[in-house]
């Protein structure tokens, strides 16, 4: 009898009772089983065999896990599963409301420094809660954000130059003021409005009104852009325990020039006064004089006005960073200016012996 040859299992009896075809035709062909046996053709490359008991014999070629694209992670819930990468800069996180209980999501986090440094290559971005002290090393940083807000434009302090400013911004650190806007290329114009002779002047890197004769009301200002927007500046006086009424800070001037606001800080006392102008010279102060804010006269003292169309908003901080500022007067514009024509700084002279300095003034937003 001949011998039987290794693939005579694997072929079909044809009706004489000899051997037919084989069942395995392809390189890499299995042989499976369901009532028979049967063929579980090769699967394409880098594909595995896997129990399946979908498929007709039980198994099938799969890919060995069922990440698909650069970047997926395998996770699990009842079972192994994919997933996909997340956009640039993103962080896994663990979220028990997600299916696979892990989520891509913005990068969030904090850097602590006790008595010490950190140095920190190619960073672009830094958020922080409080001042620091930056040193670039020369290549620069592009832009070191305030977190929780600006004061400033979004910078490391409130006192930080912004990285781009916006054409309303002056840091009055040229020799004389801007009225014809040439501090840097698509700066707004200054433009003066007085009651009596001017004595602001420009003053190591800052803003100077000088102590001058009583009653002198010095406006320094812009046109006013479209609602909504807020604008910041940084303010202190000097000569403390003169009169009260020498206020330094934000000028708002309202529809025709006949009705304005004046929001600054006294010399006096250090107190927040908002006074309401007509013209330049008429002024009501008594809803809103002394407002206690915590400052003492020297002290610099951060003032916020946002307009969004509807209302004024007064605001005040220590700090200058965004999300500190306290809202200590608000009114309806219809009550008084209608809107806004102008925008911008000035001092209210009420001593001779009086005087205030502004820092920077800022549009924010």
């Amino acid at each position: 009898m001949a011998p039987t040859t290794l693939d005579q299992p694997l072929r079909l009896a044809d009706s004489t009772g000899g051997s037919g075809t084989s069942l395995l035709t392809t390189k890499g062909d299995l042989l499976g089983y369901d009532t028979v046996p049967d063929r579980v053709p090769v699967g394409a490359d880098d594909l595995v065999v896997t129990a399946d008991s979908t498929a007709p014999l039980g198994l099938s070629y799969k890919a060995p896990t069922p990440l698909t694209t650069k970047g997926d992670i395998l996770t699990f819930d009842t079972s192994v599963a994919r997933l996909g990468v997340g956009p640039d800069t993103y962080v896994i996180t663990a979220d028990s409301t997600q299916a696979k209980g892990i989520k891509w999501a913005p990068g969030s986090g904090s850097l602590t420094v006790t008595d010490g440094s950190t140095t920190l290559t190619g960073v672009t971005e830094l958020n922080c809660t409080s001042g620091i002290a930056v040193s670039s090393g020369g290549a620069g940083i592009a832009d070191l954000a305030a977190s929780g807000g600006g004061g400033g434009g979004g910078n490391v302090t409130a006192d930080t130059h912004p990285a781009t400013a916006d054409p309303a911004d002056d840091e009055f650190e040229g020799g004389a003021l801007d009225t014809a806007g040439t501090r840097f290329a698509g700066a707004t114009a200054w433009a003066w409005s007085n009651q009596g002779t001017s004595t602001a002047t420009l003053a190591n890197g800052s803003l100077l009104f000088l102590a001058q004769a009583d009653s002198q009301i010095h406006f320094i200002l812009q046109v006013a852009p479209s609602p909504s927007w807020r604008y910041h500046l940084k303010v202190h006086s000097f000569a403390p325990g003169t009169p009260a009424g020498s206020v330094y800070g934000f000028a708002v001037y309202g529809s025709g020039s006949t009705k304005n606001y004046l929001f600054g800080q006294d010399c006096s006392d250090g107190k927040l006064r908002i006074h309401r102008f007509t013209g330049t010279g008429t002024y009501d102060s008594s809803p809103y004089t002394g407002i206690p804010f915590g400052i003492a006269p020297f002290a610099p003292v951060y003032l916020e006005i946002e307009n969004d169309g509807t209302s004024l908003y007064f605001r005040a901080s220590t700090t200058g960073i965004d999300g500190s500022f306290v809202q200590v007067f608000t009114q309806a514009l219809s009550t008084w200016v209608t809107s806004v024509t102008n925008i911008g700084v000035m001092g209210l002279c009420s001593d001779a012996g009086a005087g205030g300095v502004i820092d920077w003034d800022r549009r924010i937003a």
